[in-house]
């Protein structure tokens, strides 16, 4: 029997700790989205468009990197040790950016790269509890359920960040307030983390094999890509709606956001088994068919109120992409190893924002320097993108049966069921029963 098999438990998953890590995972989202005015953050320190997409793309390069060992630390000390840690070291890394006082310092790079790295570790470590201690055939809806604590989160948070940004000039004491109140949500979600895992037991395995070793005989396939898109698409508002509002003269961003987690937060509910019914396949061509009409209706915005319309499509992609992209991967992989799949599954999404978001930034800034509507030109570029990406994935990701989830879901190609020959891959029965694509 595995380590990780004794988390599992085929009692009501919904108890107690579940729901301690929701509301630890809802302070976390409260933290992180009360930094969506971090475009006010960078044009205090003189900075636009493109240098809000250099700063937080490069930030994601800490979370990318800081993936391949997490998964593995996961893996071996199990979620709660990495979960706290993170959580720490996230509140540590964004009280530090009150320090900043240029964007030409290395400091804000660093700081943003350690603080993507936290979050990174803190989200990887809580869906993987949650993924181990899912009913088989359940992972899907439960990482679903989850994460509908985030769109509550996105709710509130920009609520707070215009209340705080409240007038037409941004000053250092907002810049301060803004900082202060997301640490302490970080701090009351660590709090939460260790009352939710002080059950959890771990004992670790002996033996982890090398990352591209588990992935060559566990391979994710197609979600890889589409996780990528995902990763550049559905992550796009948190970073530049307010830039993109403030190009129009609207100073309130939070009728998008509510509008967007009611939205996300209803569809998840309702269609938390949407995936291990229909497949993962056909819940990721929903979910970009809304993300691409999301992108268009950006097209037509020209004051607040007309905002919810692309945040409603936007939403709705949220809800169905993300637990269907990083479920449908992660499962592919044993349980003993499910936290590496999990993390190359959000390193999917942090390779996505790496390479999207300085991009998106770069098209708005050149668009503008040669006379062509900066944000138009970046939303129909991303739409005709995504609906160019989602039709070679309709048409070339085949489909597999998976253990799992009792229904078809894709993979570029079935994976090798043998181990490779240089490392052993032992896999238990309760690993078999939990694997997909056998």
């Amino acid at each position: 029997m595995s380590a990780t098999s004794d988390n599992f438990s085929p009692e009501n998953p919904y108890n107690r700790d579940f729901w301690l890590g929701y509301f630890a995972n809802l302070a976390l989202i409260v933290g992180m989205s009360s930094l969506f005015r971090y475009a006010d953050f960078i044009a205090y320190l003189g900075g636009g468009p493109y240098q809000l997409g250099l700063v937080t793309g490069c930030g994601m390069t800490g979370g990318l990197l800081g993936r391949f060992l997490q998964g593995r630390l996961i893996d071996r000390l199990g979620p709660r040790t990495v979960w706290l840690c993170s959580l720490f070291a996230l509140t540590l890394f964004v009280l530090l950016h009150l320090t900043v006082q240029s964007l030409h310092s290395p400091w804000i790079f660093l700081l943003r790269i350690g603080m993507m790295i936290s979050v990174a570790g803190a989200f990887s470590a809580s869906l993987t509890s949650v993924s181990l201690k899912a009913p088989p055939g359940r992972t899907a809806e439960m990482v679903g359920v989850l994460g509908s604590s985030g769109f509550i989160g996105v709710a509130i948070g920009p609520v707070i960040g215009d209340w705080i940004f409240q007038g037409d000039q941004v000053t250092f004491g907002q810049i301060q307030a803004m900082f202060f109140l997301s640490g302490a949500m970080f701090a009351v979600s660590m709090l939460l983390a260790y009352l939710s895992t002080r059950g959890d037991l771990r004992t670790p395995h002996h033996e982890h094999p090398a990352l591209w070793t588990l992935v060559r005989s566990f391979n994710p396939g197609w979600l890889l890509l589409m996780g990528m898109v995902v990763g550049g698409g559905v992550l796009m508002p948190q970073v530049f709606l307010r830039s993109f509002a403030d190009s129009l003269e609207i100073n309130q961003i939070r009728y998008f956001f509510l509008a967007y987690a009611l939205t996300a937060f209803s569809v998840r509910i309702a269609t938390r088994q949407f995936t291990d019914r229909y497949g993962v396949k056909n819940t990721v061509i929903f979910g970009m068919t809304c993300l691409v009409l999301s992108m268009i209706a950006y097209l037509p915005v020209t004051a607040y109120w007309m905002l919810p319309l692309p945040a409603v499509f936007g939403g709705a992609a949220h809800a169905f992409l993300f637990p269907a992209v990083v479920a449908g991967g992660a499962t592919v992989f044993p349980r003993r190893y499910r936290g590496t799949g999990t993390n190359l599954m959000l390193a999917s999404l942090d390779f996505g924002s790496l390479v999207g978001f300085p991009m998106e930034g770069a098209i708005v800034t050149w668009a503008d320097e040669l006379g062509w509507p900066g944000y138009p030109t970046m939303f129909t570029v991303l739409a005709v993108t995504f609906a160019t990406t989602t039709l070679l994935y309709a048409a070339l990701g085949r489909k597999e049966i998976g253990e799992e989830y009792g229904e078809e879901f894709d993979v570029e190609s079935p994976a090798p069921i043998e181990p490779a020959p240089q490392c052993e891959l032992e896999v238990d029965q309760a690993d078999r029963e939990a694997t997909s694509c056998r």
